[in-house]
């Protein structure tokens, strides 16, 4: 999920304001991370590099993913899908999938490269007053995109728009980052990060979704492990 950026057409004074933000969000390494896309976006001739190629385990996450595919799921919708590289995995095991990412060069990558009779992409913000009107689907993927939604609308509000989706699915993926304690006001908790998400999306979302399987994942080869829950939610 694309992230708010600054440009040298803002005044001083939202440019610092947005390093606070992301400094409150995550800390030195999110404001670098931050400064690094401001010097990307105010420099033409440093290339945006795609998100699927700043990440070294797509093939294992989708490993997991595929694995809890079963026969009678056709679809896949696909949050925060980036250039679309879930979405044409799942469509190439027969399912209809359904990327919805926004970044607009994101989506055109994705539609120049894996559109298809059973993959298709929108550019669009989703929101607490659009998630509604996003399609039911047997499959939903929410891959790293729980903190941005906290940064920009607020823990309760992101837990909301959670729960909306788990209603349109039965099967939901959720991967939250794996460098932080979202909901907490440190990141120094003695719980493993994987027990402190589990415990959290079951408050969120309540114990009739069951965590049918957890792993992790390796997001740059860095030190930093995702944990991955596949979750079963065609109960609620």
């Amino acid at each position: 999920m694309a992230e708010t950026t600054v440009t040298t057409e803002q005044k001083p004074l939202a440019l610092i304001k947005r390093a606070v933000e992301l400094y409150r969000d995550g800390g030195t390494e999110r404001l670098k991370r931050g400064a690094e896309e401001y010097l990307r976006i105010n420099t033409p001739l440093l290339e945006k590099p795609q998100y699927q190629d700043r990440r070294i385990d797509n093939e294992r996450r989708w490993e997991y993913i595929e694995t809890h595919i079963e026969p009678e799921h056709e679809s896949v919708l696909d949050i925060g899908c980036a250039e679309g590289v879930f979405c044409a995995r799942a469509a190439e095991c027969g399912l209809y999938a359904v990327g919805v990412d926004s970044d607009d060069e994101s989506i055109r990558i994705a539609r120049n490269t894996h559109s298809g009779d059973t993959a298709a992409f929108r550019a669009q913000e989703i929101t607490p007053e659009t998630v509604s009107d996003l399609p039911e689907s047997d499959i939903v993927l929410f891959l790293t995109v729980h903190h941005h939604w906290v940064s920009a609308f607020g823990f309760e509000s992101a837990a909301e728009m959670i729960r909306m989706l788990c209603e349109k699915s039965d099967l939901f993926v959720y991967e939250p980052p794996g460098d932080r304690y979202l909901g907490s006001e440190t990141n120094d908790l003695p719980q493993p990060l994987s027990e402190y998400y589990a415990d959290l999306f079951r408050e969120i979302v309540g114990d009739d979704a069951r965590i049918v399987a957890t792993y992790t994942s390796s997001y740059t080869g860095a030190g930093r492990e995702d944990p991955i829950f596949i979750v079963d939610t065609s109960e609620r």
